[in-house]
């Protein structure tokens, strides 16, 4: 896409090998994720994030910053994470893409589970949904019904977190 020259997602005519080596180390990050090897993933997301930025590709940025944040949120860095997804999601809405939009408004809704917010990460659930919806993108619209329903279940509210499970089974079917 970049090499196309799309103004609207921040390239400006990159060269094709720049985008490919950013777009690659990026993709090696993701394994080094899978294996384990956080810190191989992490100077892999750093380099990707600097090239990224570079040519420039705001979508490319606005992603490597999301899976920065999800390592960090592993590593239990929360507030890294925070930083790193609202860089994210401020350039998702600005690009705008709406599937990272709601991707990241899921991934803050699961960090503020973890620190016990559950009246945010509600909020940030209630807004993916909306997105997921309207996209629409039927696995996240799953995937965040499932965790209101997780949500719901740590409140105590039994009724609704089976009515969302419910939802989500539907939806998984």
């Amino acid at each position: 896409v970049c090499a196309r020259g799309v103004a609207a997602l921040g390239c400006d005519g990159a060269s094709p090998a720049r985008l490919g080596e950013a777009n690659t180390r990026q993709g090696l990050g993701d394994l080094e994720v899978r294996e384990d090897q956080c810190g191989a993933a992490r100077a892999r997301y750093e380099a990707a994030l600097g090239l990224f930025r570079a040519i420039p590709d705001r979508l490319g940025e606005a992603n490597t910053l999301k899976a920065l944040g999800d390592l960090e949120r592993m590593e239990a860095q929360y507030g890294a994470a925070r930083a790193r997804y609202e860089a994210a999601l401020g350039l998702y809405r600005a690009i705008p893409d709406r599937l990272g939009e709601a991707n990241t408004l899921k991934a803050l809704g699961d960090l503020e589970v973890r620190e016990d917010q559950y009246g945010a990460a509600r909020a940030r659930y209630e807004a993916a949904l909306g997105l997921f919806r309207a996209i629409p993108d039927r696995l996240g619209e799953a995937n965040t019904l499932k965790a209101l329903g997780q949500l719901s279940q740590a409140e105590g509210d039994l009724d609704r977190a089976g009515k969302q499970f419910n939802a989500a089974a539907a939806l998984y079917r």
